[in-house]
């Protein structure tokens, strides 16, 4: 996908996480079958456009590959000038001969870079 050759490249700006996650589940339409729980509203990180992709393929990931989950949840901890964004949902897990390279470039059953990035 040409979207990925630009990884690193582009400027970063100030993002509103919970207006970009928030996108891609309006995209996803995934409101009316499972509870979605956001709990970075108010939070404002330095990145490019890069991050709307993550939570699209997170979300597409998950509705691909989900077996029985009801819930997606979006989460922050921060820590002197760290911010680490937490996605997680209350799904069966991903078994770990496939976790161990799950976010190394190339890996994956479609491009490659989904989790990549």
């Amino acid at each position: 996908m040409r979207v990925f050759s630009y990884i690193g490249l582009e400027i970063k700006c100030f993002t509103d996480v919970d207006e970009v996650f928030d996108a891609a589940i309006n995209i996803h339409n995934i409101k009316k079958c499972f509870k979605v729980v956001n709990e970075c509203r108010g939070l404002v990180v330095d990145a490019d456009s890069l991050l709307r992709s993550v939570f699209f393929n997170l979300i597409d990931d998950y509705i691909k590959h989900r077996k029985i989950v009801s819930q997606i949840k979006l989460s922050s901890s921060e820590s002197e000038n760290l911010v680490q964004i937490i996605y997680e949902d209350n799904g069966v897990g991903i078994p770990d001969d496939i976790r161990k390279k799950l976010f190394e470039e190339g890996n994956g059953r479609h491009t490659g870079y989904g989790l990549y990035i």
